[in-house]
């Protein structure tokens, strides 16, 4: 949704912004005259921007494939492995994160969480590192780089709780954390902040929280902690997985695009 993004990260004043805005769409219907159809990664939450075009569009998520399906969620081991991947930046809520875990560890001490991706800014890099060591958290914490997607499922198997904390902007009202399936099909029990994008496709089986809530998070967080052995929302989760959210059932739908 470029809209979002640019609404989100652009330092422009707002009017300015929505002027580019105006601009890039006037630009933008100069040119679709020309496509046959259009393909969506995830469903419009507020308004479809091609409602009033009449070309067809369909939506295809960016759904795993069933062979990465954790089919033994019972042995998952049962320490508070915490685990977030994918960008680093201030919209993910990576801050609240850190916040979070530095309440989450006075009642679970063995909680430890893992920050896997690329950093947005290398201010903001600093400025985690900064607030991890304000909070003595430097052995709780562990920074790794960005990863090959092929090597993202062993490391989500070696964890046993995924946290989405996004905080609410534009790009996160509108865009679908692909996070979301593959904590998932991972097994994992998963915390996540309360945005239109997650909420539209699961309920009651993960852990809530407000958005920019630090205490919430932590409080969600520290509940899936206390849930490990209870695998009823990882099994709801993987059952979503094998019936409706995957990649094998998309294909088809995908490639038929092109015929």
């Amino acid at each position: 949704h470029m809209e979002a993004l640019y609404r989100t990260f652009s330092n422009r004043f707002k009017p300015v912004k929505e002027l580019a805005i105006q601009i890039r769409k006037w630009e933008e219907k100069k040119y679709l005259k020309y496509v046959d159809r259009i393909i969506l990664a995830n469903p419009p939450m507020s308004n479809n921007p091609y409602e009033n075009y009449n070309i067809p569009l369909c939506v295809i998520e960016n759904f795993p494939e069933l062979k990465y399906l954790n089919h033994s969620p019972d042995l998952k081991q049962s320490s508070p492995a915490i685990v977030y991947h994918g960008h680093l930046g201030p919209e993910r809520g990576i801050g609240d994160l850190i916040k979070a875990m530095y309440r989450v560890i006075r009642s679970v001490p063995e909680a430890r969480l893992t920050l896997i991706g690329t950093w947005r800014t290398n201010e903001f890099q600093n400025e985690i590192r900064a607030l991890i060591q304000e909070y003595s958290i430097k052995d709780v914490v562990q920074l790794q780089n960005q990863v090959p997607h092929k090597d993202i499922w062993d490391i989500l198997q070696h964890h046993s709780i995924g946290v989405i904390p996004f905080r609410r902007t534009p790009l996160t009202e509108e865009n679908t954390p692909t996070k979301l399936f593959e904590m998932m099909a991972s097994g994992l029990e998963i915390v996540a902040t309360d945005l239109p994008p997650t909420r539209y496709f699961v309920d009651d089986s993960i852990h809530w929280a407000p958005p920019g809530d630090v205490e919430s998070i932590a409080d969600s967080i520290i509940h899936a902690c206390q849930s490990l052995g209870d695998t009823s929302k990882v099994q709801k989760n993987l059952q979503l997985i094998a019936q409706k959210y995957n990649w094998d059932q998309r294909q088809d739908q995908y490639l038929a695009q092109f015929d």
